[in-house]
């Protein structure tokens, strides 16, 4: 069963469409006219790079520190920049520094070890399936729809019939 491609006649630029599926995930999908698979798009990748930043707090974006990790997760978008943003006030507001027996509770804390690592990995797959995804809409938008004239009758006898393991015929 062939897929349903939206009519290119009437789509928007696709330069516009790659853009606003970088600011939002999922937008470019939807501005195209595949308004299910942007959705799906869209909230899967947020909730990726969501589970990222619960799992190592905001620390797992940092571009000072993790320049080549920071560079797959603003291919999310604004929130990776939005994150890096806060994470870095907080890092000059709120110096990490350890802990004394008579000091209060840090206000803020780096995360560290295998919660850290998780925590970028997730934040940084969300970016870079969200590339993934700009490509996709990009394959989409420049593939001319199929047509009936497209279809090529198969020389294959096996075609259309379900060979099973004792059909040997």
């Amino acid at each position: 069963m062939p897929s349903k491609q939206p009519s290119h006649s009437n789509a928007p630029n696709i330069a516009l469409c790659c853009i606003a599926a970088w600011f939002v995930p999922g937008l470019g999908h939807y501005l195209f006219g595949e308004k299910q698979r942007g959705l799906i798009v869209g909230i899967t990748l947020l909730i990726l790079f969501t589970i990222g930043l619960l799992i190592g707090g905001i620390d797992v974006v940092d571009h000072r520190e993790d320049p080549l990790w920071f560079a797959g997760q603003v291919l999310i978008g604004p929130p990776s920049i939005i994150v890096d943003a806060i994470h870095t006030h907080f890092d000059s507001k709120y110096p990490p520094s350890p802990p004394t027996p008579d000091s209060p509770l840090p206000d803020y804390e780096v995360s560290v070890g295998r919660v850290n690592e998780l925590g970028t990995l997730y934040c940084t797959l969300a970016g870079v399936l969200n590339l993934l995804a700009i490509l996709d809409l990009f394959g989409r938008a420049t593939t001319p729809a199929p047509t009936a004239n497209d279809v090529v009758p198969s020389s294959d006898p096996l075609q259309g019939r379900i060979v099973t393991r004792g059909d040997h015929s």
